[in-house]
């Protein structure tokens, strides 16, 4: 399985990188740019490719893979025919006199790459039980038969997004209608799994760690490379920093399984440091346009992996504009002024900064009560605590799961500290405070309240705990950097000491370098010991040595992945569904429907078994067939019940053969109890060994295949 592991991370780097990475050279950004900046617009050009084909009724990977090379083309050609064309004519126009971005060096990528991909393996990767385990809980069953979907269908689209592959004939879908989801993860993971040979939780899990250990570091090496582009050291202390919080990049892996959540999140460092770039002051013709189409093409990005993540960019934009785009505006305004009142820039940033607040407002109030996002705002957690409690929540960087990050916290504050008297640095802090707020106000708010501040991310503490941890990665990446120069000053100070007690004299050049080395071993050591290892360090601080988030995470991690320990989904089930799989292909029926009660575990029976079960997925009533009413209602009562029996008969007809799979009867133990209604399923309550037309061909304790003999 680690061959496949492997071969599926090459493949995913090409998948993510290259579109992407073709269309910011033609946009002339330079090679390392293009790639830290790249998987936003690799995404995006994926998702409409999708869409693309399926207007044009073609499906397959071969399909998917021919529009997106033509859609990079079309959107690379003009910037490369123009390029071609100047290197031909030995034209003095190249590639921008200024660059468009401070340089990104190999040696940087590479540092971040490595730091992460070995943060995560330890953090994740190794936790995972096997690496094609799933946590069979929250919203992962719908991921993953969603892309198991579009593998087994071939049709990548948004706009026609179903857990039923569009390629089953209707009889075997109770839910036929497809419909719109932000499902570009979705398509970019069944791509992957399609061109190697993954099955879909090993897709998964292949993405998800690209995603958290490449695409996100790189994301943020962007970043601080925009924020602080004259202090490299901030940059390089970055790598450290990338996944030091708890509640971002780990902890969404295990809470909720909020995938394409993820990927956006991990998009977000990169498309804001475009924007942060393109309205900032640049000297090169038509370097803003070109940053602001990468931008733009980030942020549709964004949107088609979850729209909650292009209103959190757009938090970050709001933030650049007040604090870097209207500066610069106003002292536009001001030199061209004709009367004298108008001649003050900060009387015009004033009235633009009221206006920009104002029209932020109104926008935000609108679009929450917008049907289009309904079915977000409108979602309630009911986690609460006091206001006094959230805020030390965020003064400690414990957030919603509760263990402090004191260190984070620290080094947090000093970065604040440090941006609010540097010119140019102002928006930082004001993102972090602002995603401060959004946490504070559905952690402590009532209903109403929650709505309004983090209603856009279904007041879900678990995702504002992520937000406000990537808007703190540069505060406390500059006060990582900033205590690595204290710490080297006091270095040099102590070998300078040591050398005029010596009347050593000459070795100016080895001291500093040894300076450097004991100054960048004494951070890292500290850094890691009191951030990654914190539970295995007795502080006397509050709730320091109660576990630390990242000891609790990893034991959840291992726990939950592990099938044994499966809440819905057990070892012994999927054991079984394979003997009830290997029966069926010897009875001849290798296509045969197999219909089952999907919360007794048995709809993660599709992506993990490769079983072709009628219900997989929870019930959609306002989609539901009639002939699937009758089945959940009644199935029990085929023997006499004549709506049953046709609805049966249709299945049996389009499949060849039709079973019955019965996992658990058990609710306590088995049944996912936060969806399951006994009442919607009454035609499995009373189904046992001696129910008139069915006949038993498998049995291991509570499970059972039954054979449907009422057809006969």
């Amino acid at each position: 399985m680690w061959a496949g592991f492997i071969v599926g991370c090459l493949v995913g780097i090409l998948i993510l990188f290259i579109p992407g990475a073709l269309v910011l050279r033609a946009l002339r950004f330079s090679l390392p740019q293009s790639c830290a900046f790249a998987p936003a617009l690799s995404v995006a050009i994926i998702a409409i490719a999708g869409v693309a084909i399926d207007l044009l009724s073609l499906k397959g990977v071969g399909a998917l893979l021919g529009m997106t090379a033509l859609i990079t083309v079309a959107l690379s050609a003009k910037g490369l025919l123009s390029s071609l064309t100047a290197w031909r004519a030995h034209a003095a126009e190249k590639p921008s006199a200024a660059p468009l971005l401070p340089s990104i060096s190999w040696g940087a990528i590479a540092l971040y790459v490595v730091v992460n991909v070995g943060v995560m393996g330890y953090l994740f990767l190794i936790c995972l039980s096997s690496l094609d385990a799933i946590i069979p809980i929250g919203d992962v069953n719908y991921h993953v038969n969603v892309v198991m979907s579009m593998m087994d269908s071939g049709n990548f689209s948004t706009l026609s997004v179903s857990p039923y592959p569009d390629s089953l004939p209707a009889e075997e879908v109770p839910f036929a209608a497809n419909g719109y989801y932000p499902a570009a993860w979705h398509a970019v993971c069944a791509l992957l799994g399609s061109l190697c040979g993954l099955s879909a939780p090993l897709a998964e899990n292949v993405l998800n760690f690209l995603f958290t250990s490449v695409v996100f570091p790189l994301g943020v090496l962007g970043l601080l490379t925009v924020a602080f582009p004259e202090r490299k050291t901030f940059v390089w202390w970055g790598a450290l920093v990338v996944c030091a919080g708890v509640a971002f990049p780990l902890r969404p892996l295990l809470v909720h399984q909020i995938y394409p959540n993820i990927a956006g999140f991990s998009c977000l460092p990169a498309v804001i440091a475009l924007s942060a770039a393109a309205l900032g002051p640049l000297d090169g013709k038509g370097m803003r346009s070109r940053l602001l189409a990468a931008s733009f093409g980030g942020f549709v990005g964004l949107g088609l992996l979850h729209p909650n993540v292009f209103l959190a960019g757009c938090v970050f934009l709001f933030a650049i504009v007040l604090c870097i785009g209207i500066p610069q505006l106003s002292a536009c305004l001001a030199r061209r002024a004709r009367q004298q009142r108008w001649r003050s820039p900060r009387r015009w940033r004033i009235a633009l900064s009221v206006a920009w607040i104002v029209l932020a407002v109104t926008v935000w109030l609108v679009l929450l009560d917008l049907p289009a996002f309904a079915s977000i705002t409108n979602f309630l957690w009911t986690w609460t605590v006091s206001v006094p409690k959230a805020i030390m929540l965020v003064l400690s960087f414990g957030l919603c799961l509760g263990p402090p990050q004191y260190l984070l916290a620290l080094l947090g504050v000093i970065g604040a500290i440090w941006c609010s008297r540097h010119e140019g640095h102002g928006w930082l802090v004001l993102a972090a405070v602002l995603f401060a707020i959004v946490f504070c106000g559905g952690a402590a708010g009532s209903p109403e309240v929650k709505k309004v501040f983090a209603g856009f991310w279904y007041t879900d503490p678990e995702r504002t705990s992520a937000l406000f941890t990537i808007a703190m990665i540069p505060l406390v990446a500059a006060g990582l950097g900033l205590a690595y120069q204290g710490v080297r000053k006091g270095i040099d100070v102590l070998i300078e000491r040591g050398e005029k007690a010596s009347s050593q004299q000459g070795r100016t050049a080895t001291a500093a370098r040894s300076a450097k080395i004991g100054a960048i071993a004494v951070v890292t050591a500290v850094f890691v010991s009191l951030d990654f290892f914190a539970a295995h360090i007795p502080l006397p601080l509050p709730g320091f040595g109660d576990g630390s988030g990242f000891a609790i995470t990893r034991q959840a991690l291992r726990y939950e992945s592990d099938p044994a320990n499966s809440p819905l989904y057990t070892e012994a089930e999927q054991r079984f569904v394979d003997e009830a799989l290997a029966l069926v292909s010897q009875e001849g029926h290798d296509d045969a429907l197999i219909i089952n009660q999907p919360h007794d575990g048995s709809l993660f029976a599709y992506p993990v078994n490769d079983a072709n079960v009628y219900y997989k997925s929870y019930i959609r009533s306002d989609q539901e067939s009639e002939e699937s009413k009758a089945i959940r209602l009644s199935l029990d009562e085929i023997s006499t019940d004549e709506a049953v029996r046709a609805a049966v008969r249709k299945a049996e007809e389009s499949a060849g053969a039709v079973y019955v799979l019965v996992l658990n009867h058990d609710e306590g133990e088995n049944y996912d109890s936060n969806r399951w209604k006994e009442e919607d399923w009454t035609g499995f309550d009373d189904l046992t060994d001696a129910t008139p037309g069915f006949e038993t061909v498998l049995a291991d304790g509570t499970m059972r295949l039954y054979r449907i003999t009422a057809l006969d």
